[in-house]
């Protein structure tokens, strides 16, 4: 009587564990979605990390905003606006949008790139770095 009682328990708990399993799969076949936005969302979190507040913004833009190109834009809080070092304070970073092309191209007025590589020392950051930044703030990235 013993025995017949014990095996009896064995068949209602191995039943037990797959009404568990069979609920818990249907569970996540009907909030697959939400679980999957929040695998997503934590791997943008992480993504936007490596980016330190610059968005890469591509839209038709083109020459005069009538479209046929993209404009890139970046946001720069950290490089010092022209003439307030480095080292600055808070209130004399640049902290404006600026337009990627506009770094990376040289013009008639400009004959070389933005180059914020440079030592801050050399003689040359100061019109390279943060003068050609100034320079390159677009209000149409903001």
């Amino acid at each position: 009587m013993i025995l017949k009682k014990k095996y009896d328990n064995r068949a209602a708990s191995g039943m037990e564990y797959i009404a568990l399993v069979i609920f818990l799969l249907a569970a996540m076949l009907v909030f697959q979605r939400y679980i999957y936005r929040g695998f997503a969302g934590g791997w943008k979190k992480a993504g936007d990390t490596f980016g330190h507040g610059r968005q890469f913004d591509p839209r038709p833009f083109g020459v005069a905003g009538l479209g046929g190109g993209s404009l890139e834009c970046y946001y720069d809080y950290t490089h010092c606006q022209p003439g307030f070092g480095p080292p600055c304070t808070k209130a004399h970073m640049i902290n404006a949008w600026i337009d990627k092309r506009c770094v990376e191209t040289p013009t008639v007025a400009r004959p070389y790139r933005c180059d914020c590589t440079l030592p801050w020392r050399d003689p040359e950051y100061q019109m390279r770095c943060p003068q050609c930044l100034v320079g390159c703030i677009n209000p149409a990235c903001g």
